[in-house]
């Protein structure tokens, strides 16, 4: 694995974790206040979400999650289950 490829999985990395962050504290404020408006996703914009939008954020929130394990696996022994590709999946 060369140099060039480490820094775009751990920035890809770095992205995902900001995304996480952004759908946790969405949903901490939907269980709140019952609604949020936050941007998710560089081009979508700002949406304003509630509490029926839970269960697709949670989703979301798992399929970002798990795609992150994936990065993280690859970066520490070089396997991963992306079989050589990468899928981005936006919602």
């Amino acid at each position: 694995m060369n140099t060039t490829l480490i820094k775009k999985i751990m920035l890809k990395v770095q992205n995902l974790e900001s995304q996480i962050e952004e759908i946790e504290r969405t949903i901490f404020e939907i269980s709140a206040n019952g609604y949020y408006s936050a941007t998710i996703s560089s081009s979508g914009g700002s949406k304003s979400y509630t509490r029926l939008d839970l269960p697709k954020l949670e989703s979301l929130l798992n399929h970002l999650k798990s795609e992150k394990r994936q990065y993280q696996t690859f970066l520490s022994n070089g396997n991963s289950q992306l079989g050589g590709k990468i899928i981005h999946v936006y919602f």
